[in-house]
């Protein structure tokens, strides 16, 4: 798991050979910042998330986002 100090953030990956998925969740009632490289890039827009808008590195309340992208 990524970030496994952070109890608020659930992050973790499962790829093949071809693609990365990248699953981020936070599970507290407070906005966060999550300090991971794949969230920085600016032009990487998830594959499903819970809220309309993507913040980055910015997780809303409760906010879930998975990426995929090639390896």
């Amino acid at each position: 798991m990524l970030l496994a100090n952070d109890e608020r953030i659930w992050a973790y990956h499962r790829y093949d050979d071809k693609q990365t998925i990248l699953v981020v969740c936070n599970f507290s009632q407070n906005t966060v910042t999550c300090d991971l490289p794949e969230l920085k890039d600016s032009e990487r827009e998830p594959l499903i998330k819970n809220y309309v808008d993507d913040q980055g590195t910015t997780l809303r309340p409760y906010e879930a986002k998975v990426y995929i992208y090639e390896n």
